[in-house]
């Protein structure tokens, strides 16, 4: 289903007194308080020297390795790395045209390049490698239509496509495939729908308690989850952010940085939750700064943020941070939403 959009989602938000107070204290309480002890969380591992600065950028693990792929401004490169430290680039170009606001998956002793956009041209077309270097087209235009900013991921023997944008449009559609010829039409829409639209787009897939769930995005749905891709469930909303971070590690979702289109700033906080309706706050203000449209990676139970783009104007990045301090989950005690 393809809902038009109100770019750049201008409405206001409805907010009790309630709300606003509480965010106003947990801010400076993780301002004054959380920060100094969660910090040090979050490390760097390299401030350049590498791959270049680049946004909207597909990342994944893939034969042990960290590989990341394409990104903004257009590009068709692909690099690896086996401790995030040390880097090679596989190729200087995949094959596949420049893009960005793509997927990148590692599935069938494959990795895997999905859609994405460069330049207003929007892509539909997968491909596949088994070594990250020589690469093959596997269909032109798959079922779904061209988009950019979707969810992807692997799950129950499938890859899965969902949401997205194209040209002052947005999607709501829900897509699998077990071969990347081939797509079924799981749902027309999960669950997304209010006064605003269907469409839903710079959100995060993923799987967590053996459930593929679907988390933020715009215009800032309630996170969705379901343990087979057609009968969904609503947890609680959240605040609104796209083009952010997630994991599932330790039975705890996790959420980091994306963007609030709503204030037009990126969020530099972390926040965790086990069942998608309770969120602790487990930091703010990290070393890493604000920034959206990065990379993440979940490698030796360490989760890896991988380049992305600050406040317009600011610039695009290339610096990666890693976070493995997993008890600080347990550790977190003020209530986010």
């Amino acid at each position: 289903m393809v809902k038009k959009t109100t770019a750049p989602f201008k409405h206001a938000m409805n907010e009790s007194l309630e709300m606003i107070m509480r965010r106003i204290i947990g801010f400076l309480i993780a301002a004054f308080v959380i920060h100094p002890v969660f910090a040090a969380d979050w490390k760097q591992v390299l401030a350049n020297d590498h791959w270049t600065s680049r946004a909207g950028h597909a990342a994944d693990v893939f034969q042990d390795k960290i590989y990341v792929l394409g990104g903004r401004p257009p590009t068709a490169d692909v690099w690896y790395s086996g401790d995030a430290s040390n880097w090679s680039r596989a190729t200087a170009n995949a094959g596949w045209p420049a893009r960005w606001g793509h997927a990148a998956l590692a599935f069938d002793n494959k990795l895997w390049v999905l859609g994405g956009e460069t330049n207003s041209s929007y892509f539909n077309d997968v491909w596949n490698s088994e070594n990250g270097v020589d690469w093959s087209i596997v269909t032109n235009h798959a079922a779904w239509a061209p988009r950019s900013e979707f969810g992807a991921v692997v799950f129950n023997g499938a890859m899965w496509v969902a949401g997205g944008k194209s040209t002052n449009a947005a999607f709501s559609d829900v897509w699998r495939s077990t071969n990347g010829t081939s797509w079924t039409l799981e749902t027309q829409n999960p669950g997304w729908s209010d006064q605003y639209g269907s469409g839903c787009y710079g959100l995060v897939a993923l799987v967590h308690q053996g459930n593929l769930w679907l988390l933020g995005g715009i215009p800032g749905f309630p996170n969705l989850y379901s343990v087979d891709g057609q009968e969904w469930h609503k947890t609680q909303p959240w605040d609104f952010r796209a083009g952010f971070g997630a994991v599932s590690l330790h039975n705890q979702l996790i959420a980091f940085g994306g963007w609030a289109p709503y204030s037009e700033t990126d969020n530099p906080d972390m926040i965790a939750s086990s069942d998608g309706n309770d969120w602790l706050l487990m930091g703010y203000n990290y070393g890493w700064k604000w920034r959206s449209y990065f990379a993440t990676v979940l490698f030796h139970s360490r989760i890896y943020m991988l380049g992305g783009s600050q406040d317009p104007g600011a610039g695009i990045l290339n610096d990666i941070w890693v976070y493995d301090d997993v008890n600080a989950v347990k550790r977190s005690w003020l209530l986010y939403r």
